[in-house]
């Protein structure tokens, strides 16, 4: 059974470092279309691309400590 936590470790840091490929290129096609949408404009609007990298980022990290918590609170229980 020492195999499925490494491997279920693994997975998790592949999807991190998937979903931060997506994020990146997301925040390019935001960028984009904030260009586009601002270019016909003569006030500017703010650029939501800092706030997408802030809630993913928060996530992420929100993520990491809940699967934390859950390994503590299992070993916990095997201790006891």
């Amino acid at each position: 059974m020492t195999i499925f936590p490494r491997l279920m470790g693994v997975l998790g840091v592949l999807l991190i470092v998937g979903a931060l490929v997506l994020l990146f290129a997301n925040v390019i096609a935001i960028n984009q279309l904030h260009a586009v949408a601002s270019a016909l404009r003569n006030n500017t609007t703010a650029n939501p691309g800092l706030s997408v990298m802030l809630t993913v980022g928060l996530a992420a990290i929100g993520g990491l400590l809940a699967g934390a918590g859950g390994v503590l609170a299992m070993r916990g229980r095997r201790n006891q």
